[in-house]
């Protein structure tokens, strides 16, 4: 209430609110267009303003509220319906999301994301073919929108991991795509990671040690910079520098480390002399429990039979059952509602020390096979383990 009771000015208010929205305070907003609100529900711009400061802030059914709202009173709003479409999206309402952004662009042939969003959803449902076709669609409107180009790179990445058999090829247009993504938009220091995830795995090193070597220029402080410097120095046959690099990313305890970063830092000290054997037998006496993935690639150990071809394999395993008779522990990561992992510890798998290095071996590859075969999506075939 301003002086005598007055009631504050609407446009003041919607002044404030819009200048919460660009300062990215949300939450903010939505209190002041509250206010306008409270002295007339059927606002148009307040409604789909605060909606969208509610998307901005997760809150999408209370968003698809205000949106619903608008459109009682207009009906055909493309922009209206665009947000409604991020609304659901966000809210995991799939089948809601695609008839809103098919409607947003029904209504307005030049919102070209909706069209894009459409194939999104597709890409969700592992419709890869047709979310292809409405990426397609989008660049034959405007060949130069760069996010679909990032879009399309996605697909393609996920294709390849889901459909193992088109892997080589599509990580190759995965990685054509994203690099014409960035030509169009921005060369940041997100952008280029995400390049240099591509580049590993199309496993083109040549060009990770150039982007990581740009990317540190850029900003010397990014831990990840380190993990890129490291495998492509490993990749391209410089220890030293894999070693430098590898040891100072994983020695952090507040970097996120992934289990690939270990293997690439093991390997180059195996490649310098340090045996890695050697210090896990350290440790395992110390009472350490040890962890191995046996599923990787390694260019030491036994030619073993894994899915009918002959495949390197480590004998680590059979080395420490054959000197401690010690149980083994399987233990799978399995992805689950796309960003979540269910982390398995399954029952010990007891062998005896009188049995030969390579029975023992054989018969770790076969319990891989068959949990493989459980969920083959799962498994990252670009290990390759038969090069």
């Amino acid at each position: 209430m301003g002086l005598f009771g007055s009631k504050e000015n609407p446009e003041d208010i919607r002044y404030n609110a819009m200048s919460m929205m660009e300062r990215n305070q949300p939450k903010a907003a939505v209190s002041l267009f509250n206010k306008i609100l409270k002295q007339d529900s059927s606002d148009t711009g307040a409604l789909f303003n605060k909606g969208l400061a509610l998307n901005q802030i997760k809150k999408y059914s209370d968003a698809v509220t205000c949106f619903d709202k608008v459109l009682e009173i207009n009906p055909n709003d493309a922009q209206v319906q665009l947000a409604l479409g991020d609304a659901y999206y966000g809210d995991k309402n799939q089948n809601d999301s695609y008839r809103a952004y098919l409607n947003a662009f029904q209504f307005d042939s030049s919102l070209i994301r909706a069209k894009m969003q459409l194939g999104v959803l597709l890409k969700g449902a592992k419709a890869y073919t047709e979310a292809v076709k409405s990426y397609d669609e989008v660049i034959a409107i405007n060949q130069n929108y760069g996010p679909v180009y990032r879009e399309l790179a996605e697909t393609y990445y996920l294709w390849a991991n889901n459909v193992p058999k088109t892997y080589t090829e599509n990580i190759q247009k995965a990685l054509s795509f994203y690099e014409k993504y960035l030509t169009l938009t921005d060369y940041s220091i997100t952008s280029r990671m995400r390049h240099a995830d591509f580049l590993i795995l199309a496993k083109d090193y040549k060009a990770l040690e150039l982007e990581a070597n740009k990317m540190k220029e850029l900003d010397g402080v990014n831990p990840r910079i380190l993990r890129y410097l490291g495998y492509s120095a490993y990749e391209n046959g410089n220890i030293d520098a894999a070693l430098d690099a590898l040891q100072k990313f994983t020695s952090n305890p507040s970097n996120k480390i992934i289990p690939r970063d270990y293997l690439y830092l093991g390997q180059a000290k195996i490649k310098k002399g340090t045996s890695g054997v050697r210090e896990l037998l350290r440790l395992y006496k110390k009472g350490y429990s040890i962890a191995l993935m046996i599923d990787q690639r390694v260019s030491q150990g036994i030619k073993s039979k894994f899915f009918n071809e002959e495949a390197f394999t480590t004998t680590i395993p059979a080395q420490f059952i054959k000197k401690f008779n010690c149980k083994v522990v399987p233990i799978t990561i399995e992805r689950h509602n796309g960003v979540n992992f269910n982390i398995k510890v399954e029952k010990p798998i007891e062998f005896s020390k009188n049995s030969s290095t390579e029975k023992i071996t054989r018969e770790l590859n076969i319990w891989l096979e068959k949990t493989i075969l459980k969920n083959p999506g799962e498994w990252i075939w670009s290990h390759d383990r038969w090069k």
